[in-house]
């Protein structure tokens, strides 16, 4: 802060904060330097306090409670099927894994093996021994369908 330097600084101030100026001392303020300032200075704050009054206009307090509750709403559906997205992907990976399995044991065994019907034969072989695989595929498949119809059941 600096020193007062004119003794009628404080009447200036206050002129321009009321806008009431007397004619003696708005003719003062026109001659004398450090008043002139403290006119340009209040001025120019004075503006830009009406600049921001007319820009700071705050938004209804239902839209901001329906914006509050839209959030609310969209957190708790995350937090909900989070566990429904963990699980449908594991499905789809097992059930990845399985049909790649079961891809690669049978081109073993045609591999090993060089008839169509021996391979053939041996796929139903494969199948039949596999039955606990191809359940627990089935039930990551019932996993996974499930868990798509609860996500998009909404």
């Amino acid at each position: 802060m600096s020193q007062i330097q004119c003794a009628r600084e404080n009447e200036v101030r206050q002129s321009c904060r009321s806008d009431l100026w007397t004619p003696a001392l708005r003719e003062h303020a026109l001659h004398c330097a450090a008043c002139t300032e403290i006119v340009i200075v209040a001025g120019f704050l004075l503006h830009e306090a009406e600049i921001t009054e007319l820009d700071a206009q705050l938004p209804s307090s239902s839209l901001l409670w329906w914006r509050a509750q839209l959030a609310a709403k969209n957190e708790a559906l995350t937090r909900a099927t989070r566990p429904i997205t963990v699980f449908a992907f594991l499905s789809v990976l097992a059930s990845t894994l399985g049909l790649l399995w079961f891809v690669v044991e049978s081109a073993e065994t045609t591999a090993v093996s060089s008839g169509v019907a021996k391979h053939l034969q041996y796929l139903q072989i494969l199948y039949a021994n596999s039955t606990a695989l191809m359940m627990t595929n089935g039930t990551l498949l019932c996993l996974l369908f499930g868990s798509l119809y609860l996500v998009w059941r909404e």
